[in-house]
C-alpha cells in the first residue's frame, strides 16, 4: 500500500509565521534584486485562528519536528512568536523545533525570551544566517545591522539557547571563513555550518535601493565550494536530535512526501512542499492554484486529516497524467497507483 501523505507519516511542518522582513537579501523573492517589495503577496502574520485550529494535540499527534523557515518572511518579525510557541508547547512539548533567521530584528531581550521558551521543548535549534563580518554580512544581508546581530545572537547563547552560525558562501566573504568560525566559537554558537548560493554560477545583481548601493555578488562554483568551503563543525556537546527516516513502498521519488514533510502558509494552507507554497505567491495563474485547490488545503476550512487526503489523492492523480510540471524535476521513477 502507497503510504506518502498519510497522517501518520506526516512527521514535519515546515512553517512561514509571517511575510515581514527586516532584509532586503538580493536573491530573495519578497524583493526586487534587493530592493522595494515584490508585488506578488501581501505583508501578514500568521492569526490567533490559524494558529489554534492548526496545532492542536490532534493534529500534532505524529509530528516530531517544526521548522520556522520563510519563503518571504523572517519568523522573529511575528508580534507574538513567543506566545504562538507557548501554546504549542502546552499541546505537545516533545518536539524538535528549528528555526532559520538572519537574527537582525527584535531587541535582545526578545532572543533572551526566546531561547527561555524553546529549552522547554525537547531539543531546538536557532540557525543565524550570517554571511560575512562587520564589514561583509551586510553585502548580502541588505538591512542588517552587523552590532545588533551580534548582540542578539550572544544574548540566545548567554540564556542557554542553541545556535547555529550558518553562512553562505560567496566571493565576497571567502577569504573570512577562519574568522568567522573564530567567532562563532568565543560567542558560544553551537556549530557553524557554510552552505553554498542556490544560484551559484550566476550573478546576484542589486539595484540601488534607499540606503543600499548597487552591487554584483559572485560565487565560487560548485566545485570550489565542494572542494573548499563546505565546512561543519560543532563546538559543544549538543547535538542535534536525528529524526528516524522513514521507509516507504512503492516505486516514487517526492523528497517532501518521503521525508514526511508538509510547508504551512500564514493562511494556514497546508502545501505538499515548499515549491508548491512558493509558486502559489509567484504565479497565481497555475492549473494546481486556482481557489478550488487552496479551498481544499485550508486548516480553517477542512481538519488536517482531510486535507493531506487532498494532497495525496490529487498529488498521484496529477502523476498520473503528469498534470504539475513542478513536480517534474522530482519524480524519476514510475509512480504506483493509490491504493
Amino acid at each position: 500500500m502507497n503510504q506518502l501523505y498519510l497522517k501518520k507519516n506526516i512527521i514535519s511542518f515546515e512553517i512561514e509565521a509571517t511575510t515581514y522582513c527586516n532584509a532586503f537579501c538580493g536573491d530573495c523573492d519578497r524583493n526586487i534584486n534587493g530592493g522595494e517589495r515584490a508585488p506578488i503577496f501581501d505583508l501578514n502574520h500568521m492569526s490567533d485562528t490559524v494558529v489554534d485550529n492548526l496545532f492542536t494535540q490532534e493534529n500534532l499527534k505524529y509530528i516530531r519536528r517544526l521548522h520556522f523557515d520563510g519563503n518571504l518572511g523572517d519568523a522573529s518579525m511575528h508580534p507574538f512568536l513567543l506566545q504562538m510557541l507557548e501554546k504549542i508547547n502546552n499541546n505537545k512539548s516533545d518536539l524538535i523545533v528549528t528555526m532559520s533567521t538572519n537574527g537582525g530584528a527584535r531587541s535582545t531581550e526578545f532572543w533572551k525570551n526566546l531561547a527561555i521558551t524553546l529549552k522547554k521543548f525537547k531539543y531546538h535549534r536557532v540557525a543565524f544566517a550570517i554571511d560575512g563580518l562587520e564589514d561583509t554580512n551586510h553585502i548580502y544581508r541588505r538591512g542588517v545591522i552587523w552590532s545588533r546581530l551580534i548582540q542578539n545572537l550572544q544574548e540566545f547563547n548567554t540564556a542557554g539557547g542553541h545556535s547555529q552560525w550558518k553562512s553562505i558562501i560567496f566571493d565576497y566573504n571567502k577569504h573570512q571563513i577562519l574568522s568567522m568560525i573564530k567567532i562563532a566559537h568565543e560567542i558560544g554558537c553551537g556549530s557553524f555550518v557554510t552552505n553554498r548560493n542556490r544560484c551559484t554560477g550566476k550573478i546576484i545583481s542589486c539595484q540601488s535601493y534607499k540606503k543600499f548601493p548597487k552591487a554584483k555578488i559572485t560565487s565560487p562554483s560548485f566545485e570550489e565550494f565542494k572542494e573548499k568551503y563546505n565546512i561543519k563543525l560543532k563546538f559543544n556537546k549538543h547535538r542535534y536530535t536525528l529524526i528516524p527516516e522513514l521507509s516507504f513502498d512503492g516505486d516514487y521519488s517526492c523528497p517532501f512526501g518521503q521525508e514526511g514533510k508538509v510547508t504551512i502558509d500564514i493562511f494556514g494552507n497546508i502545501w505538499p512542499c515548499c515549491f508548491f507554497y512558493s509558486n502559489s505567491f509567484k504565479t497565481w495563474n497555475k492549473p494546481i492554484l486556482n481557489k478550488f485547490y487552496t479551498d481544499n488545503i485550508n486548516i480553517l476550512k477542512n481538519n488536517y486529516t482531510d486535507i493531506l487526503d487532498f494532497i495525496r489523492t490529487d498529488l498521484y492523480s496529477a502523476w498520473k497524467q503528469e498534470t504539475y510540471s513542478l513536480c517534474k524535476n522530482c519524480l524519476h521513477k514510475k509512480i504506483p497507483p493509490l491504493t
